[in-house]
């Protein structure tokens, strides 16, 4: 045993030694070989680095406004760099505040080298006199390592958490970065993380209370929510990782009851491959539900959320857009924990949400102080029982 041990101590040796001396030494190679070529640094210009995911960027896109307002960035040139999943929608909404998009394809960009090692090189070329990175959880190989290849005087970044960086590689990387911001030692809904960080990033006070979403009126984008039958309520049974995803026997239980005591109509949301095409919610008669699933735009879905009498759905960005969209659309999120107190459950200020967790969260008064339930967590969703989540949609309607 001691000699296996010791066998594998040394096979692993050079594994780690390698993961050193590429966390140290890597980067800047890349940097000296291939991004030697630099632009020059135009004043007055700000980089803004967001490469989560949409739920992520719908408790932080007011932020970009207030930038924009603020004393210290208001005339600066405004470069957001973000996630290809919601460009749509943020050069939609956002383009009063940023001058230009950079856009991420975060798939491709994993899985093709050549298409990873152009971009790099592209932003290698970017010079700025201002670069951020709000992100609370970073990253040693992604956020970190494009804010150490751009350009920048200043670049400044949250201290954040550990979900995904060891305290010896937020080590190096805080080297990258002129000004790390404190954030307070506790578990904070992700919108308000947010407020912290720009309120010290920008030495204002902001008057923002919570995420919202004003969407012009007449737009054609409207028309297919428009033309669903109302009232309704819809429903999203996706997710990116199967352990937040609520078995979709159980939301046909859901979906008959708003069907048959609400007499809404159901609409079915989401990505091509959240619904199997036999998918119960999709074959069952007496539903006879609108099956929308990757048939709309990301805008489309903003208007179909807005006019929603309900949304019903796992813990992803569509409640999130749905909060920031509408204060009168009933909204239940099912979860099983995961970062709980981040991004569930809402703050009481949203008397339109609920948030169903599973039974021994519940137990435990929520536990949102409890690190035991945040991230990762493998409670099992399908543990919450449909009768749950229906007494909260009950709860709702007064």
């Amino acid at each position: 045993m001691i000699y296996a041990m010791n066998c594998l101590l040394c096979y692993n040796a050079p594994m780690i030694f390698f993961k050193k001396i590429f966390a140290k030494n890597i980067l800047s190679l890349l940097t000296r070989l291939l991004f030697a070529k630099r632009k020059k640094m135009t004043a007055k210009t700000l980089l803004v680095i967001r490469l989560d995911g949409i739920g992520d960027y719908t408790l932080f896109r007011n932020f970009l406004q207030f930038l924009r307002s603020s004393e210290k960035y208001g005339d600066y040139n405004i470069t957001l760099l973000g996630d290809k999943t919601w460009s749509d929608i943020s050069e939609f909404l956002d383009k009063s505040y940023v001058n230009q998009f950079i856009w991420l394809d975060r798939g491709k960009f994993f899985k093709d080298p050549f298409y990873a090692l152009k971009f790099l090189r592209e932003l290698s070329d970017l010079s700025f006199e201002t670069l951020i990175s709000p992100v609370f959880t970073r990253n040693l190989f992604f956020t970190d390592t494009f804010a150490k290849i751009i350009s920048a005087k200043h670049k400044i970044a949250s201290y954040g958490d550990f979900t995904d960086i060891t305290l010896s590689q937020k080590n190096i990387s805080n080297k990258w970065y002129t000004q790390i911001i404190e954030p307070k030692p506790k578990i904070m809904f992700e919108f308000d993380r947010n407020k912290e960080f720009f309120e010290a990033l920008t030495q204002e006070k902001s008057s923002l209370t919570k995420p919202f979403i004003n969407l012009p009126k007449n737009h054609a984008a409207s028309a297919l929510s428009d033309s669903l039958p109302k009232p309704y309520a819809v429903i999203f049974t996706g997710g990116t990782e199967l352990f937040r995803r609520w078995p979709e026997s159980n939301y046909l239980k859901v979906a008959l009851h708003l069907k048959q005591n609400h007499n809404l109509n159901i609409v079915l949301c989401g990505g091509t491959n959240d619904l199997a095409f036999d998918s119960p919610l999709i074959t069952h008669k007496a539903l006879s539900a609108v099956n929308l699933s990757g048939k709309t735009s990301l805008i489309e879905l903003l208007y179909i959320l807005k006019n929603s009498e309900a949304v019903i759905s796992n813990e992803t960005g569509s409640v999130h857009l749905a909060c920031a969209l509408s204060d009168k659309t009933k909204i239940v999120t099912v979860s099983n924990g995961n970062n709980i107190g981040r991004f569930a459950p809402y703050p009481a200020l949203f008397a339109n949400y609920k948030a169903v967790f599973h039974p021994i969260i519940e137990e435990n008064c929520h536990a949102l102080l409890n690190r035991e339930f945040t991230t990762p967590c493998y409670l099992n969703i399908s543990e919450i029982t449909p009768d749950r989540v229906i007494k909260a949609y009950e709860s709702l309607c007064g």
